[in-house]
């Protein structure tokens, strides 16, 4: 039959040669006792077939990165469109990954931020300028009145050859004078080194900087930026050069950076990530209460603790640093002064350790210095964390898991990014500030959000997105969850119906939905809205399968299967099938008999 799945002869775990015919198109709710087979008919006959089926379609060579399926105990299964399985197991593990990341939010607020986004100084907070001609020359006459200096544009960076053609093309545009690798010379006098690296700057024009020359000034800057393809060099004798860029920049601090781009505001990416803690807003950090457990540990006790035993050249150390400033192996820490502590927890570079170690044969005197018990762990687990030795990686994960924590990166603050990505903003507020929010709160956020006629006509195909991701993140009862907030933290429905409302957002077609229990954890009131979504899903000409127990989902299907009568060996089997009404007035199902308040589980 072309508009049913038809499933004959499933005989999956415990599921006893089950005959069903399943309406296309249509909002189907299976229920029955827990083991009765549910889970097995949709997960593992129905939408395991489907899977097998598509990977079957697949080329040779694609299916040899899938592996292979295997066949679902069925003698056959028609009419199966593609399906999808939306389970709750599954969550990520991913520490980077937040419902905004697997939503799409956080991309499109990356391209929110990039194409209307107002940078700030992240020194003093004032918007930023695109630098000009005009506003470099503000700068250099407020600030360097009165020097001499030339105007170059740079040409050549750290090219090999003898640059023939290059220096040609500038002498035929009118430029008579370069400077080769800090030296200025006529373009006619250069002859450079065709095996070695040269920079070749073109000098635009020699003046002073003062009032008088401001327009000379500032059509010197535009001829340079243009012939630098976007950048100047102003020499100044006895002081560094001033490098100046058609990039953004700070009328107060002279501070310059590039536009940021899409990229500079994913903590996923190094154009973006805090530099401090790489975009995890954590860092790793040695906790001395770690380290010394307990005030009445001794010196030796803290020894042995560190090295995981005795080690001899360790105690060594601490024997010498004891004669040095008092102590001995058996003085426990709380009776050590301040300054002790000091000298034994964070070390002094100016203590110089003596003492003398021996073998069998020899005996000789070393000299060291003594950084600390807490910095030489950190160089121990920074040394360990690349190595290619094992025993250094079993050390940089030992300090890791024993002695260190996770604290807020104090970079960053927790906002992963970098400071200039966090210094945009929009209508006020950086994207950390969006991120932040819940899902009801972004949602009239974005729904109140004030823009100018340009920037709406910029954005309005990125808010549209942002606004129907939301407004699906509703759809599901998810209106409490922040858009930061750690897909790995989520419960099994929770990340469940965050992927229901990425599939509505896809808007596909003809496909089959398989859903097991989506409403585990919501609570009454949003039951209706995920219903909704069910019924919009099926509006777009898809059939949707759910795995439930709630009352309100099993009224309103359009079909009903019950499996039972019981659970495991007991279970398996078509109980009835058809309309709500007419599955729940059948007296063999025991679905209907709860429902209707017939049985109770006792409380």
């Amino acid at each position: 039959m072309t508009g049913y799945i038809s499933v004959r002869k499933a005989e999956e775990h415990n599921l006893k040669a089950l005959d069903v015919d399943i309406p296309r198109d249509r909002l189907i709710v299976v229920t029955g006792p827990s083991g009765s087979g549910k889970s097995t008919l949709v997960l593992d006959t129905i939408f395991a077939e489907g899977q097998r089926r598509y990977v079957e379609s697949l080329s040779s060579y694609a299916r040899r990165f899938l592996g292979r399926l295997d066949k679902p105990k069925v003698e056959k299964i028609t009419g199966l469109p593609p399906a999808i399985s939306i389970e709750q197991k599954g969550r990520t593990k991913n520490p980077r990954s937040t419902v905004a990341t697997s939503t799409e939010i956080q991309d499109y607020l990356r391209l929110l931020y990039a194409n209307i986004g107002i940078a700030h100084c992240v020194e003093c907070h004032r918007p930023m300028e695109q630098l000009t001609a005009e506003s470099a020359a503000r700068l250099l006459l407020d600030e360097n009145g009165g020097q001499r200096i030339h105007v170059l544009a740079p040409v050549v960076c750290g090219e090999v050859g003898k640059h023939e053609e290059c220096l040609e093309g500038l002498h035929k545009n009118g430029f008579v004078r370069v400077r080769v690798d800090g030296e200025v010379q006529d373009i006619e006098d250069v002859d450079l080194d065709a095996r070695k690296k040269h920079d070749i700057d073109v000098v635009v024009d020699r003046l002073e900087l003062s009032q008088k020359n401001r327009e000379r000034l500032i059509g010197s800057l535009e001829t340079a930026l243009e012939t630098g393809d976007g950048r100047a060099i102003i020499a100044r004798e006895g002081f560094e050069d001033l490098t100046f860029a058609e990039q953004l920049m700070c009328p107060k601090c002279g501070i310059q950076y590039e536009k940021l781009g899409p990229k500079a505001f994913s903590y996923n990416r190094p154009d973006g990530a805090c530099p401090v803690c790489n975009g995890l807003g954590l860092t790793m950090s040695i906790d001395q209460k770690l380290v010394v457990r307990d005030e009445n540990m001794t010196v030796h006790d803290i020894s042995r603790l560190i090295n995981n035993g005795e080690r001899t050249w360790w105690n060594e150390r601490l024997v010498a640093l004891g004669e040095l400033v008092g102590f001995t192996m058996e003085t426990p820490f709380s009776e050590l002064n301040d300054a002790q502590k000091e000298a034994l927890i964070w070390g002094r570079p100016e203590y110089i350790l003596k003492y003398t170690t021996e073998n069998e044969n020899s005996t000789w005197e070393i000299t060291r210095k003594w950084y600390g018990i807490i910095p030489w762990l950190e160089r121990m687990f920074e040394r360990g964390k690349s190595s290619d030795k094992n025993y250094q990686r079993w050390w940089a994960q030992r300090i890791a898991n024993e002695f260190s924590r996770k604290t807020t990166c104090e970079a960053c603050n927790g906002r992963k990014l970098k400071p200039e990505s966090l210094a945009v903003t929009v209508a006020g507020k950086h994207i950390d500030e969006i991120t932040q929010m819940t899902i009801d709160e972004a949602t009239r956020f974005f729904k109140d959000i004030v823009l100018t006629e340009r920037e709406q006509k910029i954005a309005d195909l990125v808010l549209k997105e942002i606004r129907a991701r939301l407004n699906f993140l509703l759809a599901v009862g998810l209106n409490y969850l922040s858009l930061d907030r750690a897909s790995m933290t989520l419960s099994g429905g929770e990340s469940q119906r965050i992927r229901l409302a990425t599939q509505i957002g896809s808007a596909l077609t003809g496909v089959l939905y398989c859903l097991d229990e989506p409403s585990l954890g919501l609570h009454p009131r949003d039951v209706g809205k995920l219903i909704e979504t069910f019924y919009h899903l099926r509006s777009l000409g898809n059939t949707v399968i759910v795995i439930e127990h709630d009352r309100d989902t099993i009224t309103a299907a359009d079909h009903l299967i019950d499996l039972g009568p019981l659970a495991g060996v007991n279970g398996g089997r078509l109980v009835a099938e058809g309309p709500p009404a007419e599955v729940l007035a059948n007296p063999k199902s025991l679905t209907a008999q709860y429902l209707a308040g017939k049985k109770q589980i006792p409380v």
